[in-house]
């Protein structure tokens, strides 16, 4: 789904959700380990993506739609 979603925020956001959903799987499947590492990785990977998305959309300009 953040594929396909125009806003980078609304994207990121998407992809956050979709991170702390299969870390809740991994709870379920009893891999606190697991779990714990994906948020720790998911979460620098969503500053990531949000800062580089932010960086490089173009300013002032609106996006031109297919």
């Amino acid at each position: 789904m953040a594929l396909h979603l125009e806003n980078i925020t609304h994207a990121v956001i998407s992809f956050a959700v979709a991170l702390v959903a299969l870390s809740a799987l991994y709870f379920y499947v009893e891999a606190p380990f697991a779990a714990i590492f994906q948020l720790v990785v998911g979460a620098g990977t969503i500053a990531v993506f949000l800062l580089a998305g932010e960086m490089l959309s173009p300013k002032g300009e609106k996006a031109q739609r297919l």
